[in-house]
């Protein structure tokens, strides 16, 4: 879909770098944060992952 998207709107010489993480495959599914996960952009999303985070990047 972001390739067929970028082909439609590109002009000659353009170039897009695609970036992937494996850290979404690492956090465990957990009701309590798994909406906001999928919807970043919503209103309380940060404030309902917070409390897992617990101030380390690398736990979530």
């Amino acid at each position: 879909m972001l390739i067929d998207t970028f082909h439609d709107i590109s002009r000659k010489d353009s170039v897009v770098v695609l970036i992937a993480s494996m850290m979404g495959h690492a956090i465990p599914p957990n009701p309590k944060y798994d909406d906001a996960l999928r919807n970043p952009n919503d209103k309380d999303s940060f404030s309902i992952v917070e409390p897992f985070v617990e101030n380390n990047s690398d736990t979530m």
